[in-house]
């Protein structure tokens, strides 16, 4: 089964208070953000949503990860994908894997560079520190992985970002972590995130010849079909 590892791989957050304009919309809506710098992994921002008080002013935190997988190999639309993520510590959000539509360098203006129209994945409702996370791809995805030279994904919360739900003060706290494909150079080489998938097929046409020689060919009643096999 042939494997594509990440590259152009890192999260972008967005963190306002409401004495500066902060709110929800604000944050979930937001043209920009900040971008987290290289790393192998990280604890909490995989995917996180976090609210909290502070001297009298709430605050929203939201994360978004982006990740991007070179299938410029890809000449048939593979029957069946998975993308795996290795998960680190914390575990308490749902996420899903959609449209990324990010640089081919990450920016801090990719923070609101995907489309949450085109989901790639369905919900993933548990998520495990110990191992990889799968997101079984959907038709869409594995028809992106044919029809460009690289697929872009952005994995965000389920509950609260993809439905776009504010999850309300006082406090809430939900988050989770992963490695990263700066992981490949390190002892952690094995849990870099990578697709695995199936190579599509397209079955070959065979032609099938019919000749009459010195005579027509009469068909009363009934009809003549010619099948490819």
């Amino acid at each position: 089964m042939p494997t594509i590892p990440a590259t152009n791989d890192s999260h972008i957050n967005k963190n306002m208070a409401a004495n500066f304009g902060g709110s929800w919309d604000a944050v979930h809506d937001a043209t920009s953000g900040v971008l987290a710098a290289s790393a192998e992994s990280t604890t909490t921002g995989m995917a996180r949503v976090v609210v909290f008080t502070y001297s009298g002013h709430t605050r929203w935190i939201l994360h978004r990860t982006f990740m991007e997988f070179d299938t410029s190999g890809i000449s048939v639309a593979p029957s069946d994908a998975t993308l795996k993520i290795y998960g680190l510590n914390q575990t308490s959000t749902d996420v899903i894997a959609v449209k990324g539509t990010q640089a081919d360098t990450l920016s801090t203006a990719d923070f609101d560079n995907l489309d949450v129209s085109v989901p790639y994945s369905a919900e993933v409702a548990t998520w495990s520190t110990s191992g990889y996370n799968d997101f079984t791809l959907n038709a869409a995805a594995l028809q992106a992985m044919v029809d460009n030279t690289s697929l872009k994904v952005a994995i965000i919360s389920y509950d609260n970002d993809y439905l776009d739900v504010d999850p309300g003060p006082p406090s809430v706290s939900i988050q989770a972590g992963c490695y990263f494909s700066e992981a490949s150079a390190g002892a952690d080489s094995d849990k870099i995130p990578h697709i695995d998938y199936t190579e599509g097929y397209i079955a070959p046409v065979v032609w099938t010849e019919m000749e009459s020689k010195g005579s027509d060919i009469n068909i009363k009643g009934g009809s003549l079909k010619i099948g490819v096999l």
